[in-house]
Parts: structure tokens; sequence; C-alpha cells
């Protein structure tokens, strides 16, 4: 799914590129083609292996790995960021899922990622995420959360609906934490004179979403 946008933003060849989450390394590898550098990390130390095994094996020079949370352990800044960010906000036992659980309201790797832009983008470079919102007592937790971060701070931001989720899990946590359903989105960031957000939604099918929802008391 990462692959439509990575490949419009990477028509011309950039300089340094970071994924953060970067798993086995597919898209590292991917994306290799069109940047003189990818630095993938990752905070499982197995994840970063087979990454490098991989990277061997498609004789791929020039991926870096660096085990870091987010940008802890990483110098420079980058022309192009990405992430497959762990999209669910699931009861605390589930914190083992790495892979999965992005904790309260799948935004706490968001958190991390976003304060650290000013520092870590360059001017003209691109923050790209696939992330989620939970919908809170009919309340867009993502919207609200990128209002909170960036208002006032010279970002770009493109919130872009891809598709609604029913919860087919863990309802009666859902039902506690008053969330009816969540949206996948595409986030989109880059610098710019003053603060912008633009959020383009699924036209014409609430009728739909209606039918996804976890009926909430009233």
């Amino acid at each position: 799914m990462m692959l439509d946008p990575l490949s419009q933003l990477c028509k011309q060849n950039v300089n340094e590129i970071l994924e953060i989450g970067c798993g086995a390394g597919a898209l590292a590898l991917w994306v290799s083609q069109f940047g003189q550098r990818v630095t993938a990390i990752d905070i499982n130390h197995r994840a970063l292996a087979i990454t490098e095994l991989n990277s061997k094996i498609n004789d791929i020079p020039n991926i870096v790995t660096i085990a870091s949370d987010v940008y802890s352990d990483v110098d420079g800044s980058f022309d192009l960021i990405f992430s497959n960010t762990p999209y669910k906000f699931l009861p605390e036992e589930c914190c083992d899922q790495m892979y999965a659980y992005g904790g309260y309201l799948a935004q706490d790797i968001l958190e991390k990622i976003f304060l650290g832009l000013e520092e870590r983008l360059n001017d003209d470079g691109v923050l790209w995420l696939l992330c989620s919102s939970y919908i809170k007592n009919n309340r867009n937790t993502l919207v609200e959360y990128v209002k909170e971060i960036f208002k006032d701070k010279p970002f770009a931001i493109t919130l872009k609906q891809i598709d609604y989720q029913p919860l087919t899990e863990y309802r009666e946590f859902y039902r506690q934490e008053e969330i009816s359903h969540f949206i996948r989105y595409w986030v989109k960031v880059k610098k710019a004179p003053g603060y912008k957000l633009e959020h383009i939604q699924i036209p014409g099918i609430q009728r739909m979403v209606e039918s996804l929802k976890i009926k909430l008391p009233s």
C-alpha cells in the first residue's frame, strides 16, 4: 500500500531517505533505487538483521540499518521520511504486538515523529505516513491531534482518508473507550511558510460507515 505514494514522491532522486520501523526491509529495498542512502531503523534487532540480510542477497549497498527508537540514535536530516506506523489502539495486554500496538489512540509513535520534524526534515523534504484515526464520541482524534501538534508551526499537512475500518476484536474495550470505528489515513507533511491543514475525506459513504460502527451507549 505504501508503494503508490512513495513512487510519486520518488520521481526524482533524493539524497537521504529514512524509514521508521523498517521490519524485514521490503520498502527500504524498494525505495533504495531512488536515493543515495536509505537509513532503515527499528527497535527490533531481529528485524534489522533480516533487513541487512535481504539487502546483501539483493546486492543493495546503499542501505544502512540502525537500532533506534524513532530519531533517538539517528544523526542528520532527510529528504524523505516515511513509515507504516503501528496503527492500532489495543488493550495494554497487547503491547507485545510491536508491529501493531501504537499506544493510546495509536498516537505514541506519531508524537515522536512529528515533534522531531523541524530538526530532521530538510527544507524541501517530505514526511509520508500510513496511520489511523480512532473515532471517539464522533470526534476524529487524528485530526484533533494534528491540529494540536502543528498549530502555528510552519508546516503544510495533508490528511487523506483511505478507508473506514470496523472494530471486529476487543469490542467491549472499544465500547468502554467510547470508540465506534477507525479510519486509515495517508499523512503528508512538508515545511511551509506557515501552518496549513488539508483534510481530504472519502465522499458519499456515510450510510456504509453507519453500518460499521460499534453502537455506543447514548
